[in-house]
């Protein structure tokens, strides 16, 4: 890559760290990871996914599958209950689309559809 395009990457990169929604996103980050009862739910969760995976790789009955799928999703529905989950999730929602907007522009401008390409659609 030129260094010409490595400075306007830089550039852009520390104007994005200026948008509103960047902000708000490393908040709600900082929020989440210091939230006793977020991280409590989350490591809940990580155990029965855990345990979910290794029944799966044992191959063991299905019954227990059932049961610990429905204690990952009952577990996982509480966790994304937790209004710092929430605010997270809104925060990082919120900075994906303007990424996403940006992303547009330069796509647009280099007259660049990768959507409507014909080598994806010959794929």
């Amino acid at each position: 890559m030129n260094d010409k395009i490595g400075e306007l990457a830089e550039q852009l990169s520390a104007e994005i760290q200026t948008l509103e929604s960047y902000e708000e996103y490393l908040d709600a980050v900082e929020a989440y990871e210091n939230d006793s009862e977020a991280q409590k739910k989350l490591s809940e969760v990580r155990k029965v996914e855990n345990e979910l995976i290794a029944a799966h790789e044992k191959e063991e009955p299905h019954e227990e599958h059932s049961e610990l799928h429905d204690e990952f999703e009952t577990l996982y529905d509480e966790l994304l209950e937790l209004s710092v989950v929430k605010e997270y999730h809104e925060s990082a929602e919120k900075l994906e689309e303007e990424l996403n907007d940006i992303n547009s522009l330069i796509s647009e401008d280099l007259h660049l559809d990768f959507a409507k390409s014909s080598i994806n659609n010959s794929l």
